[in-house]
């Protein structure tokens, strides 16, 4: 079965892009980069950024289905995983981004001595593959 492959939204993301991971309803997308992660939503609009204040150089990026998480893997070898919290706007609330923020203490998970080159999620998010030399 052939299809085409049709680019709905560019996103500027002011850096080289090493890693990107999309949300199953195509609403929700985080990229890696030198200066870390970022979600963005489909319009482009920038949620928010992963670690605020630190550049992370993000090579690899993982989210479950539910985008209750994400998993996030650095050229330093670390590989963390960082909860992903979404709040629900008040009542006339405009949304400005804030629905989502990150939770502000991260899990280690694994650290090699050096970069992390592949990750994969399996589809029920329960088990994690890591590939790094």
């Amino acid at each position: 079965m052939s299809g085409r492959l049709e680019p709905i939204r560019w996103i500027n993301v002011h850096y080289p892009a090493y890693a990107a991971a999309l949300s199953d309803d195509g609403q929700l997308a985080a990229v890696g980069s030198e200066q870390g992660v970022s979600i963005f939503d489909v319009t482009g609009r920038r949620l928010l950024s992963y670690p605020e204040g630190a550049a992370v150089p993000v090579h690899q990026l993982a989210a479950p289905g539910e985008w209750d998480q994400l998993y996030v893997a650095s050229r330093s070898g670390r590989l963390v995983r960082v909860a992903l919290e979404r709040r629900d706007l008040m009542e006339g609330e405009k949304d400005e981004g804030g629905t989502f923020r990150f939770h502000p203490h991260p899990t280690l998970l694994y650290h090699s001595e050096n970069d992390i080159h592949s990750l994969s999620l399996s589809g029920d998010g329960r088990l994690l593959a890591v590939g790094h030399l």
